[in-house]
């Protein structure tokens, strides 16, 4: 199995190898298992947000998460990470890739604002064919991740992404330790106390 937080781990924030050939395998069996047109699934047989879910239990029944099979929910937050991950590594052709992905499914709030949908969940009649085929079926929007009700989680990265794309921040100043260089690319860090001084100390 695959899961869809491996991206923010092998890459922004944690980047957490710097072995290309663990990355390169982790990140092709998270697009191949994962990704999807609303977004990534988080994991396979993931049934938070789909209709299917009963969620005022607090387990699943035993083989419950067979009924999830194939109608998972989508988080376009992946979409984000994909993106941010490009601008890191300097692949323009990523960074297009999803941002044309992200574009239709952002929803704007009264004053024009993008606001990031938490995730896309298929209604009940679409749920045997998109079993049949998958991403041939529409997908709604949550009501978590909109106007009235922010997916901060989403919103946050959506604004990161943003700044880097329109150049009012550069990788350095989001990754202060250099953690997305090998280490011995790293620059030294020799000081031990803060450079910052109070106004009382230099008074």
């Amino acid at each position: 199995n695959v899961d869809a937080s491996l991206l923010p781990t092998i890459s922004f924030p944690a980047f957490a190898t710097h072995d290309p050939l663990l990355y390169s395998r982790t990140k092709a069996k998270v697009l191949k298992y994962l990704k999807g047109k609303w977004g990534f699934k988080r994991f396979l047989r993931d049934g938070f947000g789909t209709i299917l879910e009963d969620s005022t239990r607090r387990y699943y029944q035993e083989g419950e998460t067979k009924d999830f099979d194939g109608v998972e929910c989508d988080w376009p937050l992946f979409y984000l990470y994909m993106i941010i991950e490009g601008v890191f590594k300097g692949d323009e052709v990523q960074v297009k890739e999803y941002k044309e992905l992200l574009q239709p499914l952002m929803k704007l709030d009264a004053y024009g604002d993008p606001v990031v949908p938490k995730y896309f969940f298929l209604h009940d009649e679409h749920l045997s064919l998109e079993r049949k085929r998958s991403g041939s079926q529409a997908r709604a929007g949550s009501k978590e991740g909109s106007a009235r009700n922010l997916f901060l989680w989403g919103q946050s990265m959506w604004v990161i992404s943003s700044l880097l794309l329109e150049n009012l921040l550069h990788v350095n100043e989001l990754d202060l330790i250099r953690r997305h260089l090998p280490s011995f690319n790293r620059p030294n860090m020799t000081g031990r106390y803060s450079a910052f001084q109070s106004k009382v100390d230099n008074q």
